[in-house]
């Protein structure tokens, strides 16, 4: 018998040929048994394929029927490795970029070179002041999704983002996760964020932002019902990932177009949180490519300035 069972469920082949029993062949060295009785797999770094032993058997029992085989899988694996590369170098083109969908706001078109800044998860004592100074020394406007809680207590900072041209939306009152709330809950978070920002200032937002960008049809049915717009992005700068000041500037200026909406943080921590570097470095380039830096509304035409 030129295979031998050593015991822990793997057929080694011997040195002189490369059949099974009974002239079951095999491409690669060994065969490995799963935890499944009868079945076996072919174990590979990358690719795992299951059969039923049974019927590898059978269709290996005849020459003809062996290389055909073996050429459906050789075909097949072919196949999964083009739809993959397809995918990985579409995605390398524009890497941080998402496709339109229904009932949300992700980019814009437009015949004006304007990008839309848009900020998350503030106000923040530190970085939300620190933001709105480099915003007025390059005379940019952006859109901040504030979270209602963080209203309540930094108010002053709401007011001055307002009274310097920017805009203020909603990003619900605590940032919950919303994979599995009710539409009631939702709505309950974005009117409790939107009653925030009128105390705090006397104006209510109109746009919308889910924490994490999730749009389940509870969250866009709430948000309809508080007559709001959903605005997404067309950029994620990851900024809250640790990025550095360079790979922000690079991956913005390689993919943006007009109408992009991009997304930024002004609350985070920690020595990696590089964004007001990054906008240093970003607003000359954005202005030297012949963009403008717009709030949401002046992106899709609702205000007049």
């Amino acid at each position: 018998d030129p295979c031998t069972n050593n015991g822990n469920g793997v057929l080694k082949l011997s040195k002189r040929t490369n059949q099974l029993p009974h002239g079951v062949v095999c491409t690669i060295p060994k065969w490995k048994s799963t935890c499944v009785r009868h079945v076996f797999r072919i174990f590979e770094p990358i690719l795992f394929l299951f059969f039923d032993h049974r019927r590898i058997y059978k269709k290996c029992a005849k020459k003809h029927n062996r290389r055909t085989w073996f050429k459906q899988v050789r075909r097949l694996t072919l196949c999964m490795v083009l739809t993959f590369s397809l995918c990985f170098f579409t995605a390398a083109e524009r890497p941080y970029r998402y496709n339109p969908q229904s009932d949300v706001i992700r980019c814009f078109p437009t015949q004006e070179k304007y990008v839309a800044l848009t900020f998350d998860d503030g106000p923040h004592p530190r970085n939300t002041p620190l933001i709105l100074d480099i915003l007025k020394e390059n005379d940019a406007h952006a859109t901040f999704f504030t979270i209602g809680v963080n209203v309540t207590y930094y108010p002053d900072l709401v007011c001055r983002a307002l009274s310097e041209g920017h805009e203020i939306g909603n990003h619900t009152f605590s940032h919950p996760e919303l994979l599995n709330a009710s539409k009631q809950t939702v709505l309950s978070e974005i009117c409790d964020a939107s009653n925030a920002v009128k105390n705090a200032c006397g104006e209510t937002p109109i746009y919308f932002r889910p924490p994490q960008g999730r749009c389940r049809d509870e969250v866009i049915a709430a948000a309809e019902e508080a007559e709001m717009t959903i605005i997404l992005w067309s950029i994620d700068t990851r900024d809250w990932a640790g990025n550095s000041v360079e790979h922000i500037v690079e991956e913005v200026m390689n993919v943006v177009q007009p109408g992009d909406i991009i997304l930024f943080h002004d609350y985070a921590s920690g020595a990696d949180y590089v964004t007001p570097e990054a906008l240093r470095v970003l607003l000359p380039q954005l202005q030297a490519a012949g963009y403008e830096m717009v709030t949401i509304s002046k992106l899709l035409g609702r205000e007049d300035s």
